[in-house]
């Protein structure tokens, strides 16, 4: 009797090809998708994590980092993480809470007072001025501002703290450093630490931490964390079988949290610059479910800010991607449907090889302002994304410069940018720098 014909081919995808008429190679691709999802179903791990979703944010319970060098000012040491979970439905309200709501890294205008604000954020539009200087492990990058004036910063690279612990530090109007709370948790021979931060509608301040990929919730005035958020691992569209969503690129990345913003409704939208993705987290915390993805943001650099105009409709930042091949960025408009989810996209602006676009604030005129982490300016556009200016204007030695500006952040007439340094690692180049604007923040009320 003749053998069966599959038995001269390669093993279980030959079977398959015999089988179904397919070549070796669509059997092994399917064989792989098939393997892949049959693992994460049987630990428990769902490809994607289902629309809906809900789960209470829970203490963080990874090993205790150390503590940062840098002490509390103003207030005693921050407790340890709580061991007491946090109600989703009613986050506890804090010393500090008003009505203010945070928007992307800019305040909401409601809270900004037409009165004479008790801090400086005048000058002369385009001139910049140091405002603080951010402590060791340096590296800062995301910025958010308080109705106070005082404002929020976090930190990245934990190599130069020898994998010390990322920081949240709150800084006082004038820019004295007030609190530092270290994140714990953080996994072990990773350089990156957090990367965006925002304030919420309950007065807490949410971070972005890489690894793990997680949204840090801060009580502000007893120093808690939870975890809010997780972003799920999700198989290239290409390499695997996705039964519900996966990334829209040829290679698989890992998720990397970069920008957060929230939305009228109280959910917070999350740019992934590893799976070209941008999450929303349901109001009070829990599984994200995908809201928009793009094969233009494809790259371990692709999305990086969001904001929200006037119309509730979402502005991203594209440092690069593997589509751009020339190295340039892009900047986006998303218009939002009805029910909040994503609708139509525009790209507003093309951003020069190497400028690399990371940071994003919006103003009351619909200008767009983009941090050039490259290119060392902050771009000016207009609504309609034509190019108005960039910023600053001087070129003096003797004036404060840019090196890689990453976070952007309206404080009444005034963007906050932080300073990272990128390739010098220049302690000194760790700065909060403010940059006159003439105009306040824009309202998504």
């Amino acid at each position: 009797m003749a053998a069966p014909r599959w038995l001269g081919l390669r093993g279980p995808a030959g079977f398959v090809a015999a089988r179904t008429g397919w070549s070796v190679g669509q059997a092994y691709t399917a064989l792989l998708g098939f393997t892949v999802v049959v693992f994460l179903v049987g630990v428990g791990i769902p490809p994607v994590l289902r629309h809906g979703d809900f789960v209470i944010p829970r203490p963080l319970s990874f090993p205790s980092a150390r503590r940062a060098a840098v002490a509390p000012v103003h207030q005693p040491a921050a407790p340890a993480f709580s061991a007491t979970r946090v109600a989703a439905s009613a986050p506890a309200p804090f010393a500090d809470e008003g009505a203010s709501v945070a928007v992307g890294s800019e305040v909401a205008p409601d809270v900004v007072s037409s009165a004479a604000p008790a801090y400086d954020d005048g000058g002369s539009f385009g001139t910049m001025v140091v405002l603080a200087h951010v402590p060791s492990p340096g590296s800062p990058e995301g910025v958010v501002s308080a109705p106070d004036g005082s404002f929020w910063v976090v930190t990245n690279d934990r190599a130069a703290s020898g994998g010390g612990p990322s920081l949240i530090l709150h800084f006082d109007a004038s820019g004295h450093l007030a609190r530092s709370y270290p994140v714990e948790g953080q996994q072990r021979g990773r350089t990156s630490g957090l990367t965006g931060v925002t304030l919420g509608p309950d007065g807490a301040v949410y971070a972005l931490n890489v690894a793990p990929p997680i949204v840090i919730r801060l009580d502000p005035v007893t120093g808690r964390q939870v975890e809010y958020s997780h972003l799920p691992d999700l198989p290239s569209c290409v390499t695997a079988v996705a039964l519900t969503g996966c990334e829209p690129s040829p290679v698989d990345h890992q998720p990397v949290p970069r920008g957060a913003a929230f939305d009228r409704s109280g959910r917070l939208l999350v740019t992934d610059g590893g799976q070209a993705t941008v999450w929303r987290v349901p109001a009070g915390g829990g599984n994200p479910s995908i809201w928009h993805q793009s094969t233009d943001y494809a790259g371990d650099r692709g999305l990086a800010g969001v904001a929200l105009d006037g119309a509730g409709s979402v502005v991203l930042s594209v440092t690069t991607s593997l589509l751009a091949v020339d190295g340039t960025g892009a900047v986006y408009l998303v218009h939002t449907k009805g029910d909040g989810g994503a609708g139509d996209r525009m790209q507003l602006a093309k951003t020069p090889a190497g400028g690399q676009p990371v940071g994003l604030a919006i103003g009351a005129s619909g200008s767009v302002y983009v941090a050039l982490q490259g290119a060392n300016r902050v771009l000016v556009l207009a609504p309609n994304g034509t190019r108005r200016d960039e910023l600053p204007h001087s070129s003096s030695p003797s004036e404060p410069r840019f090196d890689g500006p990453v976070g952007l952040a309206f404080r009444g007439q005034s963007l906050l940018v932080t300073n990272q340094s990128p390739s010098a690692h220049d302690p000194a180049a760790w700065t909060v720098m403010r940059l006159a604007v003439g105009e306040t923040t824009v309202s998504v009320a």
